[in-house]
Parts: structure tokens; sequence; C-alpha cells
């Protein structure tokens, strides 16, 4: 439930007499209503700010105030808990300035009429032909490029009433790159010899890839035991000896695999 301001008033009330009273051009009794919230609470000074806000949209017929009102309020937030003077201050310049400019609630009406449509009815909008230009799927399936974009999608109205020294530099620098980077795009496939390129260089990194050897996950032949990093690398210098003397590698890995049988029961 929201409190009441100190006078007893409800904010609420507060607040909906603000607002009428900026609608009816009426500055000072506006200020009188902000001032009794803003003397009750910070939250209740940033409820003042929001609405002013709102109000800005709902029911001024022009937005050139809007963003003084947007930098006032802004200034106003930071500065309420150091000094509520100058917070004080700058909601009154922006309220001020909203009582005294032109008023109309044809945006208020704008958005609920088209809002409310698509929400209670369903509405849904058709994409009109004209939208349909080189930057969209089907623009592209229709064949439409720079000259269609420039008659239809580039279309501005009212027209511009000042000559655009640019327009044909701009368009000119669009085509002559858009031709170059046909002509140098690079092809998306591999020949076969990078193929094998990339084959060999991947076979060399998981031959020079470290054994994994744990206490945890590293087996025997036989499946039997767990082996050490230190059994490990005694087998190795086994197989090393074992070929240095000439054995074959069929009887190498034999006694290999007797010797790790061993060393893992005497892990």
């Amino acid at each position: 439930m929201i409190p009441d301001t100190p006078s007893g008033l409800p904010a609420m009330a507060c607040v909906s007499a603000m607002q009428k009273a900026i609608r009816r051009g009426l500055e000072r009794e506006a200020m009188e209503f902000a001032v009794e919230l803003m003397h009750t609470s910070k939250a209740f000074h940033a409820m003042v700010c929001n609405r002013l806000e709102v109000i800005c949209h709902e029911d001024l017929d022009t937005l050139a105030v809007f963003p003084f009102v947007a930098a006032s309020l802004a200034a106003s937030r930071e500065r309420y808990s150091t000094s509520i003077g100058e917070a004080r201050l700058m909601v009154g310049n922006a309220i001020r300035m909203m009582c005294r400019a032109p008023k109309s609630r044809a945006g208020c009406h704008f958005g609920a009429a088209i809002g409310l449509r698509s929400l209670l009815e369903d509405y849904a909008p058709t994409i009109p032909d004209w939208a349909n230009d080189q930057h969209t799927l089907a623009g592209r399936k229709l064949g439409r490029g720079l000259r269609h974009f420039r008659e239809e999608g580039a279309k501005l109205v009212p027209s511009p009433t000042a000559p655009d020294p640019y327009i044909e530099e701009a368009i000119g620098s669009g085509q002559s790159s858009r031709g170059a980077s046909r002509k140098q795009r690079p092809p998306t496939c591999l020949t076969s010899n990078a193929l094998s390129t990339v084959a060999r260089r991947q076979c060399s990194r998981r031959d020079r890839r470290p054994p994994r050897c744990t206490r945890n996950n590293h087996t025997s032949a036989s499946g039997s035991g767990c082996m050490s990093k230190r059994t490990s690398m005694m087998l190795e210098e086994v197989i090393k000896l074992h070929r240095f003397a000439g054995i074959s590698p069929e009887q190498s890995f034999t006694e290999a695999g007797r010797d790790r049988e061993a060393m893992v029961a005497a892990d």
C-alpha cells in the first residue's frame, strides 16, 4: 500500500492532480503537488520524475521540450540526496516548460489505437511490396537491386527540398565496390593439396600429444591392476633396451608385457 504524504494527501491523487494541472497550464498548482510528493521521500521524488517524462509524450503537442525536461529530471535525481533545493529547482523548470508548451493528446491516442488493436483483435500488419528490397530474402529472390532500392526503398515523403551533393558519388562507389568484391571473392573450398596438408598436420599433432598416464585410468595390457607414471617410464626404457639389443618388435612387446605385469604387481 502506498503511504500518504505528511499532510495526509493520497500520493496517487497528488500525481493525478499534478498531471491535470500541467494539461491546463497551471504551473503553480502543478508545482505545489510535485513539492508535496518530493518533500515526502526519495521514492516519491522518483515518482514525480517518472510521471513528468510520461506527460511529455501523453499531453504535449511537440517534443521539442523533452530533451530539456529529461536532462533536468536526470540532474534532479542525482542531486536529491545532497541538495533537495537544487533537485526542486530542476523539477520546477521542467514543469514550467511543460505547462507553457502546446498541448495535444494525439500521441497517447495514436499509441492506444494501434496497440489495443494488436492486443485485443490479434491484428497483424501485411508487409507491403515496396519493403521487399535487396536487403530482404523476398527482394533478392525477385532480383531487386540498387535501382529498385533508389526508386522505392529509399523514397522519402515529403521529398527533401535541399539538394544532396553526395548521392551520385555514394551510389557510384557502392556499385564499383560490389563489382570488385565479386571478382576478388576467394574460393570457398579447399584443394586436395590443402586438405592433405591439413590432414598431415592433424596427424602430426596427435603423434606429438603426450600420453595421459595417471594411476587411476592407466591399466596393464591384460586389463589387471593400475600402473603409475614411474612404472610407465621404466617400461619405455626396457623397450628401448630391447631395440638396442636387436630384439624384434614382436619379442620386444611380449617381453614388455611380462615386465609390465610384474611392475604393476610390485606397485
